[in-house]
């Protein structure tokens, strides 16, 4: 049986499962801030519903997305499992709120059950894409969130976590001052202009549209006061001209939004950033730097090659999540909604065909929102609107 949906200040760790010990390897409690206290804040402020179940082995975080045909019920990188059986008690529980609210369809995009501290195993996602068939969902038409990132284990000494980057990321970090660069960190909400206004500049100048300043105000205004995420600036001259926006919670840092002004690239001031925001999140005793978003697969000519490979000069490894899943709710609703998705997605592969992109990350992109082409930054090629 489902639980009843509570408060998320519960949320803090996956309760006992005695039905099962917890997946050997993996770390109890480490999720996804999206599945945290802080991202249901996010979603209220951006008005929408949100809700919390726990049980025996599982948490979860689901949001009510409202679309122009309906609504769906969202679970971002959940439900937060620690055993097979209290995955599948979660996934009942996202059903059951899906149904009550009106929902025309339930998407899950779970970590697997061996997640974030450690390499992911190809066995452990398919067995977990075997049991989201088993349980009657489909895959999604696309994941909103990334199914593949490079994530760095910050629970050791901060020379190992520099020993694991390249040289000549050791050697930009250390002279960072040599190089006329400050390393800032803001948790001041107003200040998230900054990194607003390089998204806009880069947008500009790639010709595709940025993040409503509206939506990037709601989610530093929701994580930053409370030390639920930093703001890093990178200034040369006094001027900002490189900028990461971090989200953290569940014993993660999640690198949400970055931008630079490409006229200082020589500067590498973005490579000091983003080691300045890894080596802050250790020492506050964050458990693993997710850079969040790599190419889904190893290709070296797959069009996100390169920022892969940029991400992959700080270190780490790389973890796999089982992708979208849907659950019909409404059946006839659920079909006329994916063919109309898939329509649209049609469109828009017409339209850019033949332009020249240089990386899919958008300056529309966080955790959560879907992936548009473009080239803002170096971050997430998909994240929550």
């Amino acid at each position: 049986m489902a639980s009843a949906p509570r408060p998320i200040a519960a949320l803090h760790d996956v309760p006992a499962d005695p039905r099962g010990s917890a997946i050997p390897g993996s770390r109890p409690g480490l999720h996804s801030p999206l599945q945290t206290a802080v991202w249901k804040k996010v979603s209220r402020l951006r008005g929408k519903p949100a809700f919390t179940g726990q049980g025996p082995g599982w948490h979860a975080l689901a949001i009510l997305e409202q679309r122009a045909v309906g609504s769906y019920l969202y679970v971002p990188y959940g439900p937060v499992a620690r055993t097979e059986h209290g995955f599948l008690d979660g996934l009942e529980w996202a059903r059951t709120v899906a149904s009550e609210s009106g929902a025309l369809f339930l998407r899950v995009e779970p970590q697997v059950l061996r997640s974030w501290s450690a390499p992911t195993p190809q066995a452990e996602v398919s067995r977990q894409r075997a049991m989201l068939s088993r349980a009657g969902f489909r895959p999604a038409l696309a994941d909103l969130q990334p199914r593949r990132t490079r994530c760095i284990d910050l629970a050791r000494p901060a020379e190992e976590v520099l020993g694991d980057m390249t040289g000549t990321n050791r050697t930009v970090y250390r002279s960072t001052a040599q190089r006329g660069i400050s390393v800032g960190i803001s948790r001041d909400p107003a200040d998230i202009g900054y990194l607003a206004e390089l998204m806009s500049t880069t947008a500009a100048r790639s010709g595709f549209t940025a993040q409503e300043p509206g939506q990037l105000t709601a989610l530093a205004e929701a994580v930053l006061p409370e030390g639920h995420g930093a703001l890093f600036l990178a200034r040369h001259d006094g001027r900002v001209i490189s900028a990461i926006l971090t989200l953290d919670g569940g014993g993660i840092r999640v690198f949400a939004h970055g931008a630079t002004d490409r006229r200082f690239s020589r500067l590498r001031a973005h490579q000091s950033a983003v080691i300045t925001a890894i080596l802050d999140a250790r020492r506050y005793g964050v458990q693993v730097a997710d850079l969040y978003g790599i190419a889904p697969t190893d290709d070296p000519q797959h069009p996100w090659a390169g920022f892969s490979r940029f991400k992959a000069s700080f270190g780490g490894y790389v973890v796999e999540h089982a992708g979208a899943w849907d659950l019909p709710v409404s059946p006839a609703a659920y079909k006329l909604v994916r063919s109309i998705s898939a329509l649209r997605r049609g469109v828009r592969t017409v339209r850019r065909s033949g332009l020249r992109v240089a990386t899919p990350i958008t300056a529309r992109s966080e955790p959560g929102s879907r992936p548009r082409a473009g080239s803002a930054a170096r971050w997430s090629p998909g994240t929550a609107s």
